[in-house]
């Protein structure tokens, strides 16, 4: 059985202002799980990530100098 929580980096604009904050927070966060009862699951995948990287707009993003505007 997988735990109900998981480890991740996240960007939460309601506690970190972009313009006094850098990067991404490591956070507990509740590991996704889809119901295979539920309609609203019968199209959604989780991705188990193997592999990753970064590009430039990520390094623009990390030292807040790109992309404030689009920022959610």
């Amino acid at each position: 059985m997988q735990p109900a929580t998981m480890k991740a980096l996240v960007y939460d604009k309601s506690t970190m202002p972009w313009d006094t904050t850098r990067g991404f927070e490591r956070r507990e966060v509740i590991r996704p799980c889809l119901d295979p009862d539920d309609p609203a699951d019968a199209d959604r995948v989780i991705v188990k990530i193997i592999y990753s990287g970064f590009c430039g707009s990520d390094r623009g993003i990390w030292n807040r100098v790109a992309f404030k505007g689009m920022i959610f």
